[in-house]
This record gives C-alpha cells, structure tokens and sequence, in this order.
C-alpha cells in the first residue's frame, strides 16, 4: 500500500505547504507583467462582439461559443467569449485590441497582432487540483482521480493509527511493567 500511496504523498506535500502559505510562496514563482504600454499599440479594429467573436474563432477554430458578455477586466472595458476549452478576453479600450486567452491553469496576453506579451500561469489552481486529486484536469471533486485521492487519504489515516498502535502499544507496557515490577 505504500508504494502506491507514495505519488500522491508527494503531491499532498508540497502542494498542501503552497495552499497553506500561498501568499509567501506566490511571489516567488509569479512573473511581474506590467500593462501600462497597452495604451500605445497600435489601434486595430477590434471593437465589436462579432470581432471578437471572430478572434475566438480563430484561436480556437474547433470549439463553440458558449457565452459572451462585457464587462470590465483589469480595469478596461471588454468582451468576454467562452467556450469548453475557456475564453478569450478583447480589451476595446480606445480600440487598442489587446487580449487575453484564458484557461483554468494560464493566461496569455497578446498584442493586437497576435504577439504573445506575457503568460501567467494559475499556481493556485494547479496546486489545487494536484491537492484534491493527484493529477490535472480533476481537481473539482469529481472523476477518478479523487477518489483515488479520498482512498490514499484513508490509508494515511489507517497508517497513522496502525503506527500509534505500534509505537504506544510497546511504550504502554513497558510503563506497566515498571509499575509492577
């Protein structure tokens, strides 16, 4: 059983130190990305739900447009597009065109002209999902590999008494034996 407990072992570990002290360790593996040079790209003509639409489509030529909608993102007016694989975020500030394709683990920037500027990886959700159930892409509580998840925490549990049991029970007779004796 300990062999087979062991990766997730190592998974609940360092993942569980992150979740626990995230603030600490998060700038130490986030890259700084300053987006105050978005002002002075060149203008496009991005500025429409159906030029964004069309910019999803592009990017992601094999999926279907779940939602859109508007609303601000970092402070800038823009169009929302979300499909099955995540969204693509069109700022329309000043027409500038700038956007963001985003997953639940990463976020990449891009220039007007489909420049990658900057990518963000999710650490949280990674960590969490790694957490939850030993791998990627499952970490919402549901799928295989939480229960693989639920099954290695009860045999933590079940080595944790077994190995007080194998400690104490000892230690316990040796005291008795002592008061007798």
């Amino acid at each position: 059983m300990g062999i087979f407990v062991l990766p997730w072992v190592i998974a609940i570990g360092p993942t569980g130190v992150y979740l626990n002290h995230s603030r600490a360790i998060y700038p130490m593996i986030n890259s700084q990305f300053s987006e105050a040079n978005f002002e002075v790209l060149p203008l496009t003509d991005y500025k429409t739900q159906a030029d964004a639409e069309r910019l999803a489509a592009k990017i992601w030529p094999d999926q279907v447009t779940k939602k859109i909608w508007e609303e601000p993102y970092h402070d800038r007016p823009t169009i929302y597009i979300s499909n099955p694989k995540g969204r693509v975020i069109l700022s329309v500030t000043t027409g500038h065109g700038h956007y963001y394709v985003k997953s639940r683990y990463l976020r990449e920037t891009f220039s007007p002209g489909g420049e990658r500027l900057h990518k963000k990886i999710y650490w949280g959700a990674i960590f969490k999902d790694l957490h939850r159930s030993g791998w990627l892409g499952q970490g919402r509580g549901r799928g295989l590999g939480t229960w693989i998840a639920n099954f290695v925490g009860g045999i933590m549990v079940i080595f944790g008494i077994t190995g007080m049991f194998m400690w104490g029970v000892p230690k316990i007779r040796k005291f008795r034996a002592q008061l007798r004796g």
